[in-house]
């Protein structure tokens, strides 16, 4: 299946090309989702508004606990729930992944779960650039 994944170059005319039949752009996002680059898979979902995908990536997201992903979604204006953010947190929290469960408590506004996490990193604070 890898020989049949697009590279670097190819991938950005699938994804801006003028051009690619929107079935092109979620054909190809189905198979990067198969090889494990979720990422790329979620970008071209999100081009092609391929509800299907993105609720693939959204339940793997909740399932794993991967704020990364969900951030993304946000910023795309699929915006979880705070029962989601929270089901995403006790996920990276049981798992040891810590900031990731800080992240998704905080856009849960789970207080009671962002405590638990700074027990277990005592001074963590999200880094925020100077003058942001």
């Amino acid at each position: 299946m890898a020989q049949d994944l697009p590279d670097t170059l190819a991938l950005r005319e699938i994804k801006f090309g003028e051009r690619v039949p929107p079935a092109r752009r979620v054909k190809v996002a189905w198979d990067l989702l198969g090889a494990g680059r979720i990422y790329d898979a979620l970008d071209v979902f999100l081009l092609a508004n391929d509800e299907k995908g993105i609720s693939e990536i959204r339940a793997k997201a909740l399932l794993e606990g991967l704020p990364v992903l969900l951030l993304m979604l946000k910023r795309a204006g699929h915006t979880p729930d705070p029962k989601e953010w929270s089901r995403a947190a006790e996920k990276a929290f049981s798992d040891g992944r810590y900031r990731e469960a800080f992240r998704c408590f905080l856009e849960a506004g789970d207080e009671a779960g962002l405590e638990r996490v700074r027990e277990k990193l005592p001074g963590y604070d999200i880094y925020t650039p100077q003058g942001k």
